[in-house]
């Protein structure tokens, strides 16, 4: 789709479903092919939830 950009955050809060580190999350993303921009991982519940968590979610 033209136009369309994949931003992802990684987050363990949600099942511990990332454990690993950032290089460890990127190696596992790249090795998969992944097309889209991954930042290094965030909160996205509680006090310490990442700022682009709180625009998207007020959207």
């Amino acid at each position: 789709v033209t136009g369309l950009r994949i931003l992802a955050f990684p987050c363990n809060q949600f099942g511990g479903q990332e454990p690993g580190t950032n290089a460890e999350i990127k190696q596992f993303a790249v090795g998969r092919g992944a097309k889209y921009d991954l930042f290094a991982k965030v909160d996205v519940n509680g006090d310490d939830a990442h700022p682009a968590v709180a625009v998207s979610e007020a959207a």
